[in-house]
């Protein structure tokens, strides 16, 4: 029988429904790059407020305005899922109070304003990553998850989201934190049942913004025989980096990255720029965008070069003034010099040649990556290199 010609194809496909035509489209372009049963499972973290967060008030909530203690005692509500709501409904204030975290110097870890229970749902799942303002742009991964969902991943597959609740920042090496004790046990167990659920392939991890930092502490954390054993590659776009860097071949803090400086004017002088250079360095303009994206068997991350924050001025150590900023390089939100850090110190760890790569794409930014589509199409041949990958 004579093979029908590619063109015949695509003019049958225009006769179909728009929705039919979208499937069949997709699935011969999957099929074409990588069979869905072939990818390897992946995992990802939005960055900070993508994260739902759910909360219930407990009788031992004194709450601060008659009209907060509406929800005491009614079980679990949506405490930040949409927060064009607070406006709407006068909860402001009550938001505050039951968001805030109380320090404990007993323990050195943070717990719930008292009386508020809360908890992150959807573990697993990739559908409770969406913006909190309706009208915002999708920069909670929907364009990524869209694209990934095209390549042949599935949400509760394939396909999983490890969401967290970021008030809490990951601990640096020797602090206790509750909550993130609690956090890595259950991101260890989603990694090892997704793998077993697929043939023991080894699962990718990728992390955008602070889900890049929560991603990046996780593997930090566990075992070495274990991250040989489950995790294929750790992509970090545009991280915001904690205290420790990762060693990848023992797993110890190996380096304290770079992070905005405070300086407080006394005598004149500030520190390591005078107010000319101060001066000099705001009127810069903007430097065009870069994307760098790292790959070590377990490891990609991404870096960008644009007009970012690098330092904040206290003029006269006045701190309830608001401080003056010194630009430099990065991607908007994360300094140059931070990036650089990580950069360098994972070059410098033994047996990263030809494990460890740097990507530069132009003119992206923080947010932009995972949502301008020439951007993420680059990001989406890196996932594609990955899966074709046989090692």
């Amino acid at each position: 029988m004579a093979s029908i010609p590619l063109v015949v194809v695509q003019l049958l496909l225009l006769l179909l429904p728009l929705p039919l035509r979208e499937h069949l489209w997709s699935s011969q372009h999957r099929r074409n790059d990588v069979d869905a049963g072939e990818l390897h499972p992946i995992i990802v973290l939005p960055g900070v407020a993508c994260s739902d967060l759910e909360a219930r008030l407990t009788e031992a909530y004194r709450p601060s305005a008659a009209r907060c203690g509406a929800m005491k005692g009614k079980g679990w509500f949506p405490l930040w899922k949409n927060s064009s709501d607070l406006s709407t409904h006068r909860y402001n204030e009550c938001f505050e109070e039951q968001m805030s975290l109380v320090y404990d110097p007993v323990a050195n870890d943070y717990r719930n304003f008292p009386g508020v229970e809360t908890r992150v749902p959807y573990f697993g799942l990739v559908k409770g990553y969406h913006q909190k303002w309706p009208f915002d742009k999708p920069w909670c991964l929907t364009p990524l998850i869209r694209a990934l969902e095209e390549m042949g991943y599935r949400d509760g597959d394939n396909m999983h989201g490890a969401p967290y609740d970021f008030r809490h920042v990951p601990p640096v090496p020797g602090q206790e934190s509750r909550v993130y004790s609690r956090y890595y046990k259950e991101f260890m167990e989603l990694v090892e049942a997704t793998s077993k659920r697929h043939r023991k392939k080894k699962v990718i991890i990728l992390g955008h913004s602070h889900g890049g930092c929560v991603a990046l502490e996780f593997v930090r954390n566990t075992p070495l025989a274990w991250r040989k054993e489950y995790i294929k590659h750790l992509f970090l776009v545009t991280p915001t980096l904690s205290a420790g860097l990762l060693d990848p071949a023992g797993g110890e803090p190996c380096h304290r990255a770079a992070q905005p400086v405070l300086r407080a004017r006394r005598d004149g002088a500030v520190a390591a720029a005078n107010v000319e250079e101060l001066r000099d360095q705001h009127r810069q303009p903007p430097v065009p965008g870069r994307v760098r994206a790292r790959a070590n068997r377990g490891h990609r991350a991404e870096e960008l070069l644009r007009r970012t924050p690098r330092q904040l001025v206290y003029w006269d150590g006045n701190f309830d003034e608001a401080p003056e900023r010194v630009y430099g390089d990065g991607d908007g939100i994360v300094n140059l010099v931070t990036m650089l850090a990580f950069d360098e110190e994972m070059r410098r760890q033994p047996g990263q040649r030809g494990q460890f790569k740097s990507i530069k794409v132009e003119n992206a930014s923080h947010m932009g990556i995972l949502m301008d589509e020439w951007v993420l199409k680059r990001v989406m041949q890196e996932i594609l290199e990955v899966n074709q990958d046989s090692s």
